[in-house]
């Protein structure tokens, strides 16, 4: 089973005057790590968690069947693929640039899907709470 897990979600860098996108993307962080099953895949501190949570959100609203690989393009990382989501086969994968070797097993798309979603409602709830601002704008439902 594959989980997304953070802790300590700040905006301690987040000016309260700032209301570019980008800010709250480089500026809501937490500590990040992804699992699947006991093993872990892939841990950051300070992880711009709202853009992830953004981001893989509008990924989860494309229809199965167009449905491309996820790589997170972060304003936080030079590389591309920090968070990856990429179809092998009949199956989906998740795992990070920064360790190519580790992946995790295979899953359906729908099992991708219920184990992200949590994760992006949690980010938005407690991101709106700290920030003390709608984030529909990031998360829209189109």
């Amino acid at each position: 089973m594959i989980r997304i897990r953070y802790t300590g979600l700040t905006t301690a860098d987040l000016n309260p005057e700032w209301t570019a996108l980008g800010e709250l993307f480089v500026h809501v962080e937490a500590d990040i790590s992804i699992w699947d099953g006991e093993r872990e895949l892939y841990s950051e501190i300070l992880f711009p968690v709202l853009e992830l949570a953004s981001r893989v959100h509008d990924w989860t609203r494309v229809d199965s069947v167009d449905r491309e690989d996820f790589e997170l393009d972060s304003l936080s990382f030079e590389e591309t693929g920090v968070v990856r989501i990429v179809r092998f086969g009949p199956g989906w994968s998740l795992g990070s640039v920064h360790e190519p070797g580790r992946w995790s097993g295979r899953y359906s798309l729908e099992e991708v899907d219920a184990a992200v979603l949590p994760f992006v409602r949690r980010v938005r709830a407690e991101a709106e709470a700290k920030v003390g601002i709608d984030l529909s704008m990031l998360f829209e439902e189109s």
